[in-house]
């Protein structure tokens, strides 16, 4: 939200001047990121209590980010908002980010925060044995 709100408001005072802002919000993309990504020696300890999120984050995200967007669709949506002449505000990449701003858009604050959770944000099965060690 921080990048919305900055986008929103920077936008409003930007655009007497002529400059337009856009804010690109690509979801998971088949990168590099999952290869460069690292956690902390001490998070992947057994009595961290940061383990069972990360395994979460593995087992959720991965995958994810394995079947995600194409980087060309991320560069060709880029391409698309710096070259418009009335670029829209926001440009979406990916079908994941779709269905999080739709949920966003029609869901209570609670209701969305519980979709993140059921979701996003735990393993059921791991979290009903008492996690991983």
């Amino acid at each position: 939200f921080a990048l919305e709100g900055f986008t929103e408001s920077i936008k409003h005072e930007l655009e007497p001047f002529g400059i337009k802002v856009v804010l690109v919000e690509p979801g998971a993309t088949k990168t590099n990121f999952l290869n460069s990504t690292g956690f902390a020696e001490r998070a992947l300890d057994p009595e961290s209590p940061y383990r069972k999120l990360i395994q979460v984050w593995k087992k959720v995200f991965v995958p994810k980010f394995e079947s995600g967007s194409s980087w060309i669709d991320v560069a060709n949506t880029i391409l698309q908002a710096a070259t418009s002449e009335n670029p829209e505000i926001r440009y979406s990449v990916g079908s994941d980010t779709l269905t999080l701003l739709d949920a966003r858009r029609e869901m209570s604050d609670d209701k969305f925060d519980a979709f993140l959770q059921e979701n996003y944000l735990q393993d059921k099965k791991k979290l009903s044995k008492g996690g991983e060690k």
